[in-house]
């Protein structure tokens, strides 16, 4: 984050702050909703939730 206020000023980290939590949030309902919607056990449910918000890019590589 120090390296990219030395570039950006502070408003713009904010909204790109924003951006980042807003899209990382609608990704996770999708995905929520997407695998929600699959007749899985709870527990594999909750899994694979967990995997795909805490390791994103391995997780949906390893999902798909």
């Amino acid at each position: 984050m120090e390296l990219l206020s030395a570039w950006l000023p502070a408003p713009v980290l904010d909204h790109l702050a924003l951006a980042v939590s807003l899209l990382w949030g609608g990704y996770l309902v999708l995905l929520a909703a997407w695998i929600a919607l699959q007749k899985r056990e709870p527990i594999a449910t909750l899994s694979w939730l967990l995997a795909l918000a805490l390791l994103p890019v391995l997780g949906f590589v390893v999902y798909h």
